[in-house]
C-alpha cells in the first residue's frame, strides 16, 4: 500500500523492540517514512493517560510504556494531518510532564554484569582473529551498556538525555564525547585498543553512577586486569 502514496523504492515491515508494528518505506527521492500501526483505541487510551499523569499509579505498566514511547517520538515535533480537532486535542497532551522510569539498582546491575560478560566475549573473538564478529558485538552489546550508564551519568548531572544515544552529541560532556569517538574497524590492534578504552570509560562511569546513586558495585579488578593483559598482546 505505500505505493499508493508515491513511487516506493523499498518497504520494510517489522515488530520493533518497543513492542509496536512498524512499516518503514523509502519513497522516490530518498524520502523515508515510518508508519507505526496502532489501533484507534490504543492510541486514544495513551493520549488520555498522557494528559492525566496522576493516573499512572493504578494503570498497567504497558500503558506507561506506551506514553513514554509516544512522547519519545512526538514530543520533539508533530503535526496532525488527518483527524481534525479531536486528534489535535488528544495529541496536545504530549507536552505534559510524565515521570520517566527510574534507573534502578537492578538496571545498574544488569548493565554492569552485561558489560563485563560481553567485554570478555569480544576480547576472545578478536584474539582468535574473528575481527568482524568482535566489531559487531562491541557495538551491539558492549557499547550499549556503556551508553546506558553514560545517559544516567548525564541525567545525574542535570542534562536531559534521550534513549538509544539519540542526540547524544547534545548531552554528552566534552570529555565523554572524546572518549566515545575512537575509530573502529576490522583490525586486531585497532579493536583491542578500542576495547581497552571502552573498559576504562565504563569503569569511570559505573563508579560515578554507583557513588551518586548509592548502588553496590562489585569488584571487577581481577577480571579487568586479565582483559588488560590479554588485549595488550593485540594492541
Amino acid at each position: 500500500w505505500p505505493a499508493a502514496i508515491a513511487p516506493c523504492w523499498s518497504a520494510h515491515f517489522e515488530r520493533t523492540e518497543r513492542g509496536v508494528t512498524k512499516l518503514s518505506a523509502v519513497f522516490e527521492g530518498g524520502f523515508e517514512v515510518d508508519f507505526v500501526l496502532l489501533t484507534a483505541w490504543q492510541i486514544k487510551l495513551v493520549c488520555w493517560v498522557m494528559r492525566h499523569p496522576g493516573a499512572a499509579s493504578w494503570l498497567p505498566a504497558a500503558v506507561g510504556r506506551g506514553v513514554r514511547n509516544l512522547q519519545l517520538v512526538a514530543a520533539p515535533g508533530y503535526r496532525v494531518i488527518l483527524g481534525g480537532p479531536a486528534w489535535a486535542e488528544r495529541y496536545a497532551g504530549v507536552g505534559t510532564a510524565w515521570n520517566r522510569a527510574d534507573f534502578s539498582a537492578t538496571d545498574f546491575e544488569h548493565h554492569v554484569t552485561g558489560f563485563w560478560r560481553h567485554a570478555v566475549w569480544v576480547a576472545k573473538k578478536l584474539l582468535r582473529g574473528e575481527l568482524r564478529a568482535a566489531l559487531r558485538w562491541h557495538l551491539v552489546e558492549v557499547r550499549e551498556h556503556t551508553l546506558a550508564l553514560l545517559a544516567e551519568e548525564a541525567r545525574l548531572e542535570g542534562r536531559t538525555t534521550r534513549p538509544e544515544a539519540r542526540q547524544a552529541e547534545r548531552w554528552l560532556s566534552p570529555d565523554r564525547l572524546q572518549q566515545t569517538s575512537r575509530p573502529f574497524g576490522p583490525d586486531r590492534a585497532l579493536l583491542a585498543a578500542a576495547l581497552l578504552e571502552e573498559i576504562k570509560l565504563f569503569r569511570e562511569t559505573s563508579r560515578r553512577v554507583a557513588e551518586k546513586r548509592n548502588f553496590p558495585l562489585p569488584d571487577r579488578a581481577a577480571l579487568e586486569a586479565w582483559l588488560n593483559r590479554e588485549l595488550a598482546k593485540a594492541s
